[in-house]
């Protein structure tokens, strides 16, 4: 009778511990089904967002041949020096490179007539820090080649925003690391001259040596156009289209420091619960308290990877 006993009790305490993790799991689940049926207010200026267009956003273009042929364009092209003081938790980094503009003639006849100077022409869609940052001619005008065309190149350092960040598969997540180069002048909108900004066809060096990121390995480089529609009207009834180009670095983390960190540390305590039945008998006051103090030691895990994980 006396060793019933105890075995009645680990039991008891074992279907405890199964009903509170059910328990736990069907509250979350409740939630999400409860938060993704939220109604969605009205805005009260639909009217008004109607005769403006579309909702700003982005829009990626597909390169043909016909885009050149039926938009006046300028290629740009670009090189990525070095990216460093990434934070995850403000989703900045800084970055330094040089950018180039290459034109023909009609679009050279298009400055003059709109009085823009080639060294106004672009600027940076998620620049942050203005004050620190530089965007500036490497001449004091552009050169011309022996095609006819001319050419403009900037260098730059300045810190980015990275609005793409997403960390529902951390630490094994990709990172996307994006420079927005957009037209700036309103009269190079869509809805206007829609001059367009085109990859450069012969920029493969993308990314220097010094681009790679500690704990991170460069995936993917690309330069792509892309429309932006602004979110408000500069003074005109649409919000206009800019065209853009945008390099997007993908990186991807390194597993074993993941592997290290996370997975591991999971394990031993894991390894420990499982453990727990194998202990001897006369000890039946440890093997009551290891699942509960595997338990708490789970829950100051995750509170303490909530806290120091960006948001």
């Amino acid at each position: 009778m006396q060793q019933l006993m105890p075995r009645l009790a680990r039991s008891k305490v074992f279907r405890l511990l199964i009903a509170a993790l059910l328990a736990t799991a069907l509250i979350l689940g409740i939630r999400a089904v409860l938060d993704g049926k939220k109604p969605q207010s009205l805005n009260p200026n639909t009217v008004q967002q109607m005769m403006a267009g579309p909702p700003p956003g982005d829009e990626g273009i597909e390169m043909s041949e016909t885009l050149a042929s039926d938009h006046p364009f300028i290629y740009a092209g670009i090189h990525l020096e070095k990216i460093y003081e990434l934070n995850l938790n403000s989703r900045t980094f800084t970055a330094d490179g040089e950018i180039w503009l290459e034109w023909r003639p009609e679009v050279d006849d298009l400055l003059k007539r709109n009085g823009t100077n080639p060294a106004d022409l672009i600027t940076f869609a998620n620049r942050i820090e203005t004050w620190d940052s530089v965007l500036e001619p490497t001449t004091d005008g552009p050169q011309e080649l022996k095609n006819g065309k001319r050419q403009l190149l900037f260098h730059f350092s300045s810190r980015f925003y990275d609005d793409a960040v997403d960390f529902r598969r951390d630490p094994f997540d990709v990172l996307r690391v994006p420079i927005i180069i957009e037209l700036e002048p309103l009269w190079t909108s869509k809805q206007e001259i829609d001059l367009r900004l085109l990859p450069e066809p012969s920029n493969n060096n993308l990314v220097g040596s010094l681009g790679s990121l500690s704990g991170y390995q460069i995936k993917e480089a690309r330069f792509t156009p892309y429309m932006n529609r602004s979110a408000n009207s500069m003074g005109t009834w649409t919000r206009p289209q800019f065209s853009q180009v945008r390099l997007e670095i993908t990186y991807q983390s390194n597993l074993w420091p993941g592997i290290v960190n996370w997975i591991i540390p999971l394990m031993i305590i894991n390894s420990i619960v499982l453990m727990a039945p194998s202990v001897e008998g006369t000890l039946s006051d440890v093997r009551l308290a290891i699942p509960s103090t595997a338990l708490l030691t789970l829950i100051f895990c995750s509170s303490l990877i909530t806290r120091l994980s960006p948001n």
